[in-house]
């Protein structure tokens, strides 16, 4: 090695150890653009606040001046232990043991738009009700009742709201018509009852409602087909019946529908189908038979079914052939037996298969091997035999096989 290239070496040596030198002495200061770049990858207020704002002034000054979006979790316990002072950086807060304490530091969240909290009555409402700024709201575990709606009904920023099993009536329906922008209602358990129907009809902008076990007839299927934005609707466990199905077959927008448990037979079948936008749907517990599904056929963009429970045969069954698109079928608790598993052996994109509880032997058995992309298959309690079981040894593809 010549002098001149040793010379270069030890130059850029010295300016590497004076860069380091820099960088370690306590009069360097970290740009805080990056200090932000970092933190904006992380959202844990415990760590930052209890690890990253004790690193230095600056970085205690970035995170209090421009981080107000970290996530706090107290789901098993109180926000006693926080820093009053870092509470405006909380953008979530989960937090299931409810004090005075709590209610006083939840003023303090200047950030907060998402909250997920129980409440012990109306009154801590009352004090969730100041955070206007929120935009998602669940309340769980409570019994607000329709007090505790007046109250949130205050909060005019909401577009998610999920308040299940709280003692809510149609009285409480009515103050929900008063948040425009709500998106998204989850509502179930509650007994809201068709006149609440008719209320909660009012929220036009609504794409997402789960309105199953309120006690609601075809009275308030009728008013809720008014929901022309409506996607995804859970109306499961009512009392629809035929009639409501009508109703429901109305909202031809929809492509996510969970309508199990509501007294439908054959004929509200048919209606049902005819909603052709449809990519999930749950019918189970209903009556349907094999004649309601004489116009499934007409769901071609069907990914998802559940038909358990509902006394369905082998000459239902031949209508499910032309759902090529199926990759979810729970058909358990049916009669199937061999020429009912023949056209399920044709859903060739089929990867969850529960058929279980049926009447299929070996032949059937055959049949629903030829299913190559299938994952998940339960087929117990059949009549399948030692034989018909060496089929499914040959499903390679199989990672979860109960039989």
């Amino acid at each position: 090695m010549d002098k001149h290239t040793m010379c270069i070496q030890l130059s850029h040596k010295e300016e590497a150890e004076t860069s380091t030198e820099n960088l370690l002495s306590q009069d360097y200061k970290f740009p805080t653009d990056i200090i932000y770049e970092i933190l904006s990858f992380l959202d844990d207020f415990k760590f930052i606040v209890m690890n990253c704002a004790l690193v230095s002034k600056e970085w205690f000054h970035v995170i209090l001046s421009t981080c107000n979006h970290l996530n706090l979790n107290c789901r098993f316990g109180g926000v006693g232990g926080m820093s009053g002072r870092f509470l405006q950086n909380i953008a979530t807060l989960k937090v299931g043991v409810i004090t005075r304490d709590t209610y006083r530091k939840l003023i303090l969240m200047k950030s907060l738009t998402k909250l997920i909290i129980r409440c012990d009555d109306e009154e801590g409402v009352k004090y969730i009700s100041e955070l206007k700024q929120l935009t998602k709201l669940t309340i769980y575990g409570s019994h607000i009742g329709d007090e505790g709606v007046r109250y949130i009904s205050e909060l005019k920023q909401l577009t998610y709201l999920s308040i299940p099993s709280n003692g809510i009536s149609e009285y409480g329906a009515k103050h929900l018509r008063e948040l425009k922008q709500l998106t998204t209602l989850i509502i179930f358990c509650n007994r809201v009852g068709n006149e609440g129907s008719k209320y909660i009809s009012e929220l036009k902008q609504l794409t997402t409602l789960s309105i199953d076990e309120n006690d609601i007839g075809a009275e308030g299927a009728k008013y809720l087909s008014e929901l022309t934005q409506l996607t995804c609707l859970d109306i499961s466990s009512n009392w629809l019946g035929d009639e409501g199905a009508k109703y429901v077959s109305k909202m031809k927008q929809l492509t996510t529908l969970h309508i199990n448990s509501n007294r439908i037979g054959n004929e509200g079948s048919k209606f049902i189908s005819s909603l052709n936008q449809l990519k999930n749907l749950d019918i189970c517990k209903n009556d349907i038979g094999d004649e309601g599904l004489e116009y499934f056929g007409q769901l071609a963009q069907l990914k998802s079914l559940d038909l358990s429970y509902n006394r369905i045969g082998d000459e239902g069954a031949q209508y499910l052939s032309e759902l090529k698109q199926l990759i979810y079928l729970d058909i358990k608790t049916n009669h199937l037996g061999d020429k009912g598993a023949m056209p399920i052996g044709e859903l060739k994109k089929l990867i969850y298969l529960y058929i279980n509880n049926n009447k299929i032997r070996n032949e059937g058995a055959k049949y629903i091997s030829e299913l190559k992309q299938l994952t998940k298959l339960d087929i117990r309690n059949n009549f399948i035999t030692e034989e018909g079981t060496k089929y499914f040894t040959e499903m390679k593809q199989l990672i979860d096989l109960t039989i």
